[in-house]
């Protein structure tokens, strides 16, 4: 059964099965600000932006932030500032890969306390791979949050 942990405190509340986080919290007590107490107001929903290397997407998503309230969270800018002066020399790709899954989890985990809050959250993930996208967008679904996909190309001329 999932659970959310209330900050400060560290008080766990058990979810149902099929009850939203908004909805677990209201029921243990808790009150939050929202358009619509059941996560359709787009007061706290997830975008999700996603795209080739150089299509924009760090643009649109700071962008997207600004202009709806949101916390824009960029997974290479969190990846740069913690791993990227360890890099090792040679094949990195099993160490990029391994700290990349924790610091996805890291993020969500983090994106959740901000949307608990009433924030929306503009995740800028890199999920090139489509398995990865599909099992993070039923993570997000099965915790009951709004999920907004917005997919941005560009032409080779664009963006080299």
């Amino acid at each position: 059964m999932p659970t959310v942990t209330v900050q400060p405190g560290g008080i766990a509340v058990a979810l149902h099965p099929g009850e939203t986080v908004l909805a677990g919290l209201y029921r243990a007590g808790y009150a939050y600000r929202t358009g619509c107490r059941r996560g359709g107001c787009g007061i706290c929903k997830v975008d999700l932006v996603e795209g080739p290397v150089g299509a924009g997407k760090s643009t649109y998503s700071a962008t997207l932030a600004a202009t709806s309230g949101g916390v824009h969270i960029p997974l290479d800018e969190w990846f740069a500032t913690l791993f990227s002066p360890d890099r090792p020399d040679g094949d990195f790709v099993p160490w990029y890969l391994e700290r990349k899954e924790r610091l996805l989890g890291l993020i969500w985990s983090h994106s959740r306390r901000i949307l608990s809050a009433g924030r929306s959250v503009v995740l800028e993930l890199g999920l090139i791979q489509r398995e990865q996208r599909i099992q993070f967008c039923r993570r997000v679904a099965n915790e009951g949050f709004p999920l907004h996909v917005h997919v941005l190309d560009a032409s080779l001329e664009v963006r080299r």
